[in-house]
């Protein structure tokens, strides 16, 4: 089948394009670790990720295990924490010498951090993808998902409704986290494409489920007015929201809309919150894809488009 597949081989016209089509059928998936093998490399992947008790990573990293799987793949995860810097947690990896390494970058990585990445890259010849866009790396390629463009985005969906009155949550004043920092920037140029300027209002409100919930059961019991919509930092602090917003009695979305960024499920939560995301399982094949054929593409970036997700907080 393989000399089928990849135009080798003494086999007629006629049974290569047969074999091609009850391949798609079954929907077959060329074995990426025996083409390894047979090139003396190794079959396992490398995946840097923050944190795997985050449901954002977490529900990634299983489609890109799954993705991994369906091409004979191993891989071989690396969490970043406090203890170990992402460099270092590089270098691990590399002395493993995997086919490639994928990372997801926490929110304090610089320009510095990939440009470190970048030179032992060059130095060692791995495929590396970086879900994040930035820097003047040469030799990573990245798989951009552009968060400001996705809260922009959903931060229109409400102004086309006719809603102005939408308070950011999420510790909006937060300079240092970049991920924040640059939801907050597509929240805002969302009113300044209108014209419009943005509430006066700043959140000091953390990113899990428990304190966006805290947070806002606070907030109402303190008197403080609730807008007519609330953007969430991230999904799960979004079902946060909803469920203090629901225990004080407030009505979503009839009284208050809320909408979230990432694209998560949970699937304990009776309502359905409404998102922006990439597709998640596109981000999880494109970034197998993308280091399996790295060198296919060429200009080194592949952007993820962002699609709106209708639940019924919205």
């Amino acid at each position: 089948m393989s000399y089928a597949l990849n135009g080798k081989g003494h086999i007629s016209e006629e049974l290569r394009l047969h074999i091609k089509k009850v391949a798609q059928e079954m929907n077959y998936v060329p074995s990426q670790a025996a083409r390894n093998l047979q090139k003396g490399k190794s079959n396992l992947i490398g995946v840097i990720i923050p944190n795997l008790t985050v449901f954002f990573n977490n529900q990634v990293f299983s489609y890109i295990e799954k993705e991994l799987a369906k091409r004979g793949l191993s891989v071989m995860v690396g969490c970043l924490s406090g203890k170990t810097t992402a460099i270092e947690l590089f270098e691990k990896i590399v002395a493993q010498k995997p086919l490639g390494i994928i990372c997801f970058p926490s929110g304090d990585w610089t320009e510095e951090t990939l440009l470190a990445m970048d030179k032992i890259v060059a130095g060692n010849s791995i495929s590396t993808v970086v879900t994040l866009r930035q820097g003047q790396a040469k030799h990573l390629k990245f798989l951009d998902w552009d968060i400001a463009t996705g809260v922009e985005k959903i931060t229109e969906y409400l102004l086309e409704k006719g809603i102005e009155d939408t308070f950011f949550f999420g510790n909006s004043i937060c300079r240092e986290e970049r991920y924040i920092r640059v939801k907050y920037e597509g929240y805002l140029r969302a009113y300044e494409k209108r014209g419009l300027s943005a509430p006066d209002f700043l959140c000091e409100m953390g990113e899990t489920y428990e304190e966006a919930y805290q947070y806002t059961l606070s907030y109402i019991e303190n008197g403080n007015r609730l807008p007519r919509a609330i953007v969430a930092v991230n999904d799960i602090a979004g079902y946060g929201i909803v469920s203090a917003l629901e225990e004080k009695g407030v009505k979503v979305p009839r009284q208050v809309c809320v909408v979230g960024v990432d694209g998560i499920r949970f699937d304990y939560a009776k309502y359905k919150l409404t998102t922006v995301t990439p597709d998640l399982k596109v981000l999880a094949k494109k970034c197998v894809d993308m280091i399996c054929r790295f060198d296919e593409y060429e200009n080194g970036i592949y952007t993820l488009e962002n699609q709106i997700i209708e639940g019924s907080t919205s």
